[in-house]
């Protein structure tokens, strides 16, 4: 995996999302409650492949994508992250 962008919120608390993938599944872990998230799936012809809110530290992605690169975007009111994810893992 390849971090490619990362903001921190004003308070300085890091957030470091944990991205764990398994052959049909992306499951992402927060140490904090995002505010509002959204997380964001993009293939690399920009089209959003998936979407969801997210309001909890924990949330699986369950995919049947084809093989190929995608960006995984995470954001709430104060938080951005992005990571370039290979599929199939």
């Amino acid at each position: 995996f390849v971090k490619i962008a990362e903001k921190h919120d004003s308070k300085n608390e890091t957030w470091q999302p944990a991205i764990i993938s398994t052959n049909n599944s992306i499951q992402i872990q927060s140490n904090i409650i995002p505010e509002n998230g959204i997380i964001q799936l993009v293939d690399m012809q920009g089209r959003i492949v998936y979407a969801t809110a997210w309001n909890q530290k924990k949330h699986i992605i369950e995919t049947d994508l084809p093989s190929g690169l995608y960006i995984l975007t995470i954001q709430d009111i104060t938080h951005n992250y992005s990571q370039q994810i290979a599929l199939p893992f």
